[in-house]
């Protein structure tokens, strides 16, 4: 599979990575965990608007 945008592989790295501390425990709950995931990609990307 190939990426669709330049901004795939970051996206899937900082989801992967928000999720697995979520199912380690590591997270406190999935909003958390998504959360942290938003924030990452916005700090990377800032000219990502959502």
């Amino acid at each position: 599979m190939s990426n669709i945008s330049s901004y795939d592989q970051t996206c899937a790295e900082e989801f992967q990575a928000a999720m697995k501390d979520y199912f380690d425990g590591n997270t406190k709950d999935y909003d958390t965990a998504l959360q942290t995931f938003i924030d990452k990609v916005k700090t990377k990307h800032p000219e990502i608007e959502g």
